[in-house]
């Protein structure tokens, strides 16, 4: 991934939409509920998806990458 935006981009774009709104929009979950037509629940597991998701990409990011980096310096 080149940027934060690649890493969202990455992400199915309903979770994706979930979890900006969440966090940028700093939304609640029954908000975004609302405003999708869906129930909470779906939004509490997509943003727990989500969230699992960039966890594991940054963790990659940085165990693969900062290893390489310093390895080429």
């Amino acid at each position: 991934f080149k940027s934060y935006e690649d890493l969202l981009n990455s992400l199915p774009p309903k979770r994706r939409d979930i979890f900006l709104l969440r966090v940028q929009e700093d939304l609640s979950t029954k908000v975004i509920a609302m405003q999708m037509g869906i129930a909470r629940k779906t939004v509490q597991n997509q943003l727990g998806k989500a969230i699992e998701t960039l966890k594991v990409s940054l963790i990659r990011l940085f165990t693969i990458g900062i290893p390489l980096a310093i390895l080429l310096s």
